[in-house]
């Protein structure tokens, strides 16, 4: 019945949508590159005389802020290219040089300042492609652009150079072909564009115009022609690394030296092979812990470079987590389950040891992308101590084999499907698992309308699994362009759907369907430059039993001023509560929500003052016996001059009378008085976070910066009442009251993280990096709630704390370039 009445759904909702045409523009500008057999020197001078005669790329049209108009100010782009690199060269006029805004920056980050770039999709299949930018401070930022968004953690290496003129600046950039990939053919054609960002007033250009209306990005770009007779080079680059540590914990000293590499091959003109051999990702920014009330695990995003750079394909159909791969031993809790009397858990390591780490990925002249991703991690051991002092070892994680597989075919009219597997093979008894999964994006000829959707089945294999295997699927049909766009959507997990061996979910057992509709200005109107009204409405239920859970409506909106203020408000309703089936950790059990009323409203001030402010406010207000929910964060930003700034976070959340699963703390429930463990303890209490974050800056060069982060999260939890909380959801009265024998409470947490990362970068080479990496972490958890701020930072600061102080230097070598050289020095002179 539920099938029917869902094909039915979608079947009203494709035909409303069928009667909707938009036509799209379909004005493709074509430019020529020149070929140069001259020497062309990357310094932002533009004076070579291949450069007078090549043909100009201009005529700028806006996107922001208001759409369609030729640019305010003029823009003149020239490409040159021999046999290794492309040539760009661009004059981007300006009345005078003070009006050109160059804020330093690191790479990747484009600060307060104008900027030039240039996208190239040499494959033309309208959706995956490259970007590289040069701001008007000299930094580098490139990306590589996909369906999934753009990766900016990808890094090529590639030149350029910038120079500040009084009627302007210039950019000279050198894309060599190792950077880029192209099919092999003798006559090349690509898609095109570049883009400049005049930050002074806030607008942005692009060579060949973007409406903002029409959905898509590459599929809206021009032609580049004239490129005849290049190859891919030999693409094998080495990145090798030494790296030092001297880490304290809790006054116990230890050293480690680590070398290892990074290599990346070209298998062909299309693929690309990627490993890691030994690696070392000890200098990655500190995740943010927090406490952890619900039955849920923390996502934490990963920050490893190798597996943010380029996995674009292997992130398709939301089933590849990488933090899994050398993550949190799958038996971490076996050692404190196996103690015997006299015994304590002396090692116990929260990370898994990774060995090494592979991925393979290009894309055919087909559209076809492929993409094999292998890791192995090395076993992984806690010890126990006995009260004689004989220690035991207890294997907390097997030998690991974690591969994903994704095929990815291009379609026309912006479309793809995917057929994506995930694999995990574990050495001895322990289980092992399979995903199998597929995602598709199908639009019609105008790409106005989008069918789009899903499914994956899992399955685990080994002995004695209670719930082996389980599916998913999800379909969406939804018209993606002009002014008021509008969908449906269909969503449904199994109640034994587990991907979470190498993949991330919540919680499964869910069924819900979703409509949507919104409404963007995107030409001036009023004060406003832009605005957007968004209104959805979603029903959720249990797979199994189909039991109700929750029907909510949202409205929001946002606002540009054309002060460049931003502003936004929102509304969310529940008006039926919320059956939640997850928080009572027990299986038959469910707690009810009270039906609640959201506000949320936020600022946002221009970026490109001195000075500049974000607020953002929500409350949650319920209809009986709940407190409200309220949080309120600012964030401060100072940028003192080009080099120093300062951003400063200041987050507060209470939940007054809130109702949860008591949880414990520390002490645990072995002293609790009139505990029954057949109960499902719920409790009426307070909640408190209180987390600070300060980001400084300061950049010496365009090649050089420290950076310095220092977070500090404060969470308390005051529990006031307990109940037993029975299977349809009614919360009984107990004699239980959180406490024990003592009358110290079991479930009163308060709860400190701090840490500091300051980071000293310098690229000394093109591709080539010094680092240098002080950490220090801090962790303190206990049941006595602070009597004042000054009191918990106190305590906090006398817990035991970790600190790390690391240097990593990193080489770049490029096999192309070293045989360039070797055979320029091998010839005899005279």
């Amino acid at each position: 019945m539920r099938l029917r009445s869902g094909g039915v759904f979608f079947l009203v909702i494709f035909t409303f949508l069928s009667f909707v045409v938009q036509a799209i523009n379909e004005n493709q500008k074509e430019g020529y590159a020149t070929l140069t057999e001259g020497l062309i020197k990357v310094d932002g001078e533009l004076n070579e005389s291949e450069w007078q005669s090549a043909p100009i790329f201009t005529g700028f049209i806006t996107r922001d802020p208001d759409p369609g108009n030729p640019a305010n100010r003029e823009t003149e782009v020239k490409i040159l290219y021999n046999s290794e690199s492309l040539f760009i060269g661009a004059y981007l006029k300006e009345d005078g040089k003070d009006n050109i805004l160059r804020e330093l920056s690191q790479r990747d980050d484009f600060a307060n300042t104008d900027h030039f770039g240039v996208f190239i999709d040499a494959y033309k299949d309208g959706i995956n492609g490259v970007g590289f930018y040069v701001t008007a401070a000299g930094v580098q930022l490139d990306a590589k652009m996909s369906a999934m968004g753009d990766d900016f953690s990808w890094n090529a290496v590639w030149n350029s150079a910038v120079t500040i003129k009084e009627d302007g600046w210039y950019v000279e950039m050198e894309i060599p072909y190792s950077a880029l990939r192209f099919p092999d053919k003798s006559v090349q054609e690509w898609h095109l564009n570049f883009v400049r960002n005049i930050r002074r007033i806030r607008e942005t250009s692009f060579w060949n115009p973007i409406n903002p209306e029409v959905n898509g990005f590459f599929n809206q770009a021009g032609l580049l022609k004239g490129i005849e007779e290049i190859e891919t080079p030999v693409r094998l680059q080495l990145y090798p690394y030494m790296s030092a540590y001297a880490n304290t914990f809790n006054g116990e000293q230890t050293y480690s030296v680590n070398g290892g590499m990074d290599v990346k091959y070209g298998i062909s003109d299309a693929f690309t092979l990627d490993m890691t051999l030994i690696p070392d990702f000890g200098q990655v920014q500190s995740d943010n812990q927090v406490l952890n009330l619900t039955p849920f695990e923390v996502r934490f995003n990963e920050r490893r470079q190798f597996f943010t750079e380029g996995t674009e394909l292997f992130n398709k159909g939301g089933l590849f987590y990488s933090r899994r791969i050398g993550g949190r031993p799958i038996n971490f809790s076996k050692p404190y389950q196996e103690l015997q009397e006299g015994e304590e858990v002396i090692s116990n390591p929260s990370d898994g040891k990774l060995v090494n780490a592979t991925k393979v990925s290009g894309r055919t002249t087909s559209g076809l992308g492929v993409g094999v991703f292998n890791a192995v991690s090395a076993p992984t051991y806690a010890v126990i101590r006995s009260a004689e002092g004989e220690q035991r070892q207890v294997q907390t994680d097997p030998l690991t084999n974690f591969s994903v597989l994704v095929l990815d075919q291009n379609l026309g009219n912006n479309s793809y499907v995917t057929l994506i597997n995930t694999n995990v093979l574990r050495n001895g008894g322990t289980y092992d698992a399979n995903v199998i999964g597929t995602e598709f994006d199908v639009r019609d000829n105008s790409n106005t309308v989008r069918v789009s959707g899903g499914g994956a089945f899992n399955k685990k294999y080994g002995a004695n699994l209670t719930d082996p295997e389980g599916f998913r699927h999800n379909i969406g049909i939804s018209k993606i362009s002009g002014n008021f766009n509008y969908g449906a959507s269909y969503y449904l997990e199994s109640d034994t759907y587990d991907p979470n061996d190498l993949g991330f979910l919540f919680n499964n057992n869910s069924f819900s369907k979703s409509f949507w509709g919104s409404f963007n200005q995107y030409k001036p109107w009023w004060f406003l430059n832009r605005f957007g009204i968004n209104l959805s409405v979603r029903q959720e239920a249990l797979y199994r039993p189909e039991n109700f859970v929750s029907f909510e409506t949202e409205l929001s909106g946002f606002f540009i001023t054309k002060n460049f203020h931003a502003f936004g408000m929102g509304v969310e309703r529940s008006p039926y509560g919320e059956y939640d089936y997850f928080e009572p950790r027990r299986s038959g059990y469910v707690f009810i929500n009270p039906p609640s009323t959201s506000y949320r409203g936020w600022i946002s001030t221009d970026y490109r003052k001195t000075f500049a402010l974000d607020v953002n406010f929500n409350q949650e207000l319920f209809a009986f016996r709940q407190g409200p929910s309220t949080s309120l964060n600012i964030s401060p930003r100072v940028r003192v001059n080009n080099q120093l700034s300062f951003v400063y976070r200041i987050n507060n959340r209470l939940n007054q009378d809130e109702y949860g699963y008591a949880l414990f703390n520390g002490l645990g429930n072995s002293d609790a008085v009139d505990y029954d463990p057949n109960e499902v303890y719920f409790a009426r209490r307070d909640r408190r976070v209180h987390e600070q974050i300060l980001n400084a800056r300061y950049i010496f060069t365009n090649r050089m910066g420290l950076t310095a982060r220092v977070r500090h999260y404060w969470s308390e939890v005051n529990y006031h009442e307990f109940f037993s909380l029975q299977p349809k959801g009614e919360m009984l009265e107990t004699e239980y009251q959180g406490k024990n024998s003592e009358g110290v409470s079991l479930h009163n947490t308060s709860f400190n993280a701090f840490n500091i990362d300051v980071v000293f970068t310098w690229v000394f080479l093109p591709g080539s990096e010094l680092s240098v990496v002080w950490k220090d972490a801090i962790l303190a958890s206990r049941n006595k709630l602070a009597e004042s701020y000054r009191e918990n930072v106190d305590y906090m600061l006398g817990a035991p704390r970790s600190d790390s102080f690391s240097f990593k230097i990193l080489y770049f070598i490029d096999y192309h370039t070293m045989r360039k050289k070797f055979r320029s020095n091998s010839n005899p002179i005279g």
